[in-house]
């Protein structure tokens, strides 16, 4: 009995491009959590007298059968020119993304407390896009490093994006300390 997910991903280098695909494996007690998360929704919705509630506890239903019937396989690909996602990106509806690579600041894994952790595109003006969700830290840097390999120009963040560093990403020195005045 498997317990928890198990993720494995393969790449191939396609003529002028890379294509992963990801599989995530479910475990036994996942997909129980699952099916018992939507009967209870449903019947909490039966069993309530208000519309409102009832309408919002049958709407929760639909993420985990969304989940399950968008499968559990994703494939990325990436050019020079875009990189698009298909299949289980972790939404309710959407099945593709794509992402113009003259646009991305970075590709890296991210799991901050609020959020899916998985691969992402980082956008040169600061928004942030899921492109594989559910995936580790690890095969997301060996994912990073095919693409850096293959697509140097798209690549780990060169630009900081703080006030810290400067153009060259050296720590800016602004002689506050220096106590001799002009």
């Amino acid at each position: 009995m498997s317990i928890g997910s198990k993720t494995e991903w393969t790449a191939a280098d396609l003529s002028g491009e890379l294509e992963f695909t990801i599989v995530r494996h479910e475990g036994s007690l996942q997909r129980i959590g699952r099916w018992a998360v939507v009967v209870l929704l449903l019947v909490l919705a039966s069993r309530s007298s208000n519309l409102l509630w009832r309408s919002l506890l049958a709407f929760g239903t639909l993420w985990p059968i969304a989940d399950w019937l968008q499968g559990h396989q994703t494939k990325l690909l990436v050019s020079a020119q875009d990189i698009s996602a298909r299949g289980n990106l972790g939404r309710l509806v959407r099945t593709t993304i794509s992402v113009v690579t003259a646009d991305l600041r970075s590709i890296e894994y991210a799991a901050g407390e609020n959020e899916t952790p998985g691969l992402y595109a980082i956008r040169r003006w600061g928004g942030r896009t899921l492109l594989v969700p559910d995936l580790d830290e690890a095969a997301c840097r060996d994912i990073v490093s095919r693409i850096t390999d293959r697509f140097p120009e798209i690549g780990a963040d060169r630009d900081p994006g703080s006030l810290l560093y400067s153009e060259s990403s050296d720590p800016i020195v602004l002689g506050l300390g220096n106590n001799s005045r002009p």
